[in-house]
């Protein structure tokens, strides 16, 4: 028995279990298990893979949510209320078309001839096509004295009455010196609605219907869609469509000069998703890369590398299958977990090859092997049960951003540490078997572990001067710590997580500010607020308005739209005295008196 072989041998030389001790069980298990890795290393090779690409299939599946909402606690009452109102309320998206002229009458003709040929897209792309609120205004005007405040209405239908109760005396010649009430008009109650209605929920600001901002010559279509963030082939599709019927109608033949482009929320989230989900991949690649780049320059043989990247690939795609099963997607926190995952479980296997290799320096693969299994499992395996604990941490944490981190990595360190002590000693048997490892000569002998034989020297050296320093470094780090963590460095202002960067501007989002110019809150978003009854809508209201008005300097909001801003007040009684206007105007004309 060598002193690199722990393990006695009989005489037909086959290797003995190990005395009996408090590990016993699981020095007998890790034996039984070298024996079968170095026996059967083809079937248990086959079977890992196998494994591994079912989890590759399930890992596949995994959507990336980069919206907020996909971070918050789920059992908040106003992420529960949230959800309740998502339920509630069709989920809408806005395509913005933007058209830069110089010719208002031109944008309008543009306008006038684009809108048939977005309407022909396939409604399951494009759901509502808003080219103005030509079609508000005409509702409006047809209803306008619904619309009009009711002692208007009141006033108008009183008038109505006298000038006809006035028009029978006078036929009927009952009148006594009476002085004649002002006459009444179609002409006279359009003027006297008009006038008291120039603010009218159809609103002065698109006089001609238009979504036009005539001097600067800018004007917007919306596309309301029910394609949802992150939907990017149906995005693709949407875009696509549009972009053809923009081409179709020609709009230089409207205004020479005119641009036309796409935004909206559909497709700033689109560019969102593609930035994060490009960073993922940049991160993943060069992660790994140079992790992988470290340890073939650590021990300069390509054997090491693949084993070692096999044996972190197949617990990496445990750990991501196991997401989709239990998660489902990953969110703009998790995502980056790939290349974490495999700088903290490859460290197992860059401690169980550097034990083998030293073992078998002097001994054979099987003793090198089981060398290799006795003395790294315990280290190795408290690591790996550290760091799954302190990723698991997190997963006790409301804030779903943690929580499924936490679930992720944690799972990770463990699937990692598993794959290394089951697949790492079958792929190196098996690279023995096609190629025996020799042991390294001249210049590679020479750079093996270069790097590190400074730090070696200094620490055998210097130990007390190693020490002073990082004391040293502690103290100050912790000071300078704590001298940020007071001053509160948490951001709470949610545009500065913006993808966007100042160098590479965005024509997406300045489109969307030139249309936000145009549109005001029709392009963009507002707090829902729910309640438990339809009698609850109006005084929450008034509450809120009251809170606004109060607020010295800038408002906190602008306003508060309910179902009963879209509906007339008072809408019965109104009706009801239009009603009998019109049936008294109706028997003025049988009379001639109109």
């Amino acid at each position: 028995m060598s002193p690199n072989d722990p393990y006695p041998r009989s005489d037909e030389g086959r290797l003995e279990p190990p005395p009996a001790s408090g590990y016993a069980r699981i020095e007998a298990g890790l034996q039984r298990l070298s024996r079968l890795q170095l026996q059967r290393p083809w079937l248990l090779l086959t079977a890992m893979m196998a494994s591994a690409a079912i989890a590759v299939f399930f890992a596949r599946r995994l959507e990336l949510h980069t919206a907020l909402s996909e971070l918050l606690p789920a059992n908040k009452e106003s992420v529960i209320i949230a959800d309740r109102i998502n339920e509630r309320l069709a989920r809408m998206s806005t395509l913005l078309v933007v058209a830069e002229g110089s010719d208002n009458l031109g944008l309008k003709r543009f306008v006038d001839a684009l809108a048939p040929e977005l309407k022909k897209i396939d409604p399951k792309l494009a759901g509502t096509v808003d080219e103005g609120v030509q079609k508000t205004q005409a509702f409006f005007k047809e209803n306008r004295l619904v619309y009009a405040p009711l002692d208007l209405v009141q006033q108008v239908h009183d008038e109505i009455g006298e000038r006809y109760d006035y028009e029978v005396g006078k036929q009927m010649g009952t009148l006594v010196d009476e002085e004649p009430p002002p006459p009444i008009s179609e002409e006279t109650i359009r003027k006297r609605i008009e006038q008291r209605l120039e603010k009218s929920p159809a609103g002065g600001q698109f006089p001609d219907g238009y979504y036009l901002d005539e001097q600067k010559h800018v004007a917007v279509m919306r596309i309301l869609t029910g394609i949802g963030a992150g939907d990017l082939a149906r995005t693709k599709q949407l875009t696509d469509a549009v972009e053809r019927a923009i081409a179709k109608v020609q709009p230089r033949r409207f205004d020479p000069v005119v641009r036309v482009g796409l935004s909206g929320n559909l497709l700033s989230s689109a560019e969102t998703y593609l930035q994060i989900r490009d960073d993922l991949t940049h991160v993943g690649i060069w992660g790994v890369s140079a992790i992988l780049l470290v340890v073939l320059l650590y021990y300069l043989r390509l054997r090491t590398l693949w084993a070692m990247a096999i044996a972190v690939g197949v617990g990496t795609s445990w750990t991501f299958g196991l997401a989709y099963l239990t998660i489902g997607h990953l969110n703009s926190s998790t995502g980056f977990l790939f290349s974490i995952v495999v700088g903290n479980g490859i460290n197992f296997g860059i401690i169980y090859m550097a034990r083998y290799l030293e073992a078998r320096r002097d001994s054979d693969v099987a003793t090198s092997v089981l060398v290799a299994h006795r003395e790294t499992w315990k280290g190795t395996l408290t690591a790996a049960a550290a760091a799954s604990a302190a990723y698991g941490s997190l997963a006790i944490t409301d804030f779903r951003g943690f929580k499924h981190f936490g679930l992720i990595g944690g799972t990770g360190m463990g699937f990692c540490w598993i794959s290394t002590y089951l697949l790492l000693p079958v792929i190196l048997v098996i690279f023995e078997q096609l190629r025996p490892i020799r042991p390294a000569t001249g210049t590679i002998r020479r750079l093996a572990g270069w790097y590190g034989r400074p730090f070696a020297i200094l620490v055998g050296r210097a130990p007390r001067l190693v020490i002073a320093v990082a004391a040293m470094m502690t103290l100050v780090t912790g000071f300078l710590s704590y001298r940020y963590i007071k001053r509160d460095p948490m951001d709470y202002n949610m545009n500065n997580i913006d993808n966007a960067l100042p160098d590479r501007p965005s024509e997406i989002r300045r489109l969307a500010r030139i249309a936000a110019g145009v549109v005001g809150r029709l392009g963009s978003e507002g707090i829902a607020i729910s309640v438990d009854r339809v009698d609850q809508v109006l005084p929450l209201q008034r509450a809120l308005e009251a809170r606004r008005d109060a607020t010295p300097g800038k408002k906190p909001f602008e306003t508060v739209l309910t179902i009963f801003s879209l509906l007339p007040q008072d809408q019965e009684k109104k009706i009801e005295l239009i009603q009998e206007s019109r049936s008294t105007l109706e028997r003025a004309h049988r009379r001639g008196f109109v």
